[in-house]
């Protein structure tokens, strides 16, 4: 599908990438916390409090009404950020393929 029909079929949420220690709490703020590149600082401080780091699926799961399944939606146990490689991954999982569109 392309990215219009994406966006127009999908219950609107909020998600935030970040590259650093200091995005965390936006991060998990976000119903979709996606941290992308090397930052080991950011994943430490994120095991430490108790933060589970999954990789990003090639396709992001459709969102319950409630809340955000397999994203941020919280702090501690049950909390989730995805972990992406590139842009290119985040543009892909989001739905925009291969294309330059801002994510």
């Amino acid at each position: 599908r392309n990215s219009a029909q994406f966006l127009l079929s999908a219950r609107a949420y909020h998600r935030y990438v970040g590259d650093s220690a200091t995005d965390l709490t936006a991060l998990l703020a976000a119903d979709v916390g996606i941290l992308v590149g090397t930052s080991e600082s950011a994943r430490r401080i994120a095991r430490r409090f108790g933060v589970k780091l999954a990789p990003l699926p090639a396709e992001l799961p459709e969102l319950p009404a409630a809340d955000a399944e397999g994203g941020g939606g919280g702090s501690g146990g049950d909390a989730v950020i995805y972990e992406a490689a590139s842009w290119e991954q985040i543009r892909s999982a989001l739905g925009f393929g291969g294309g330059a569109a801002a994510v």
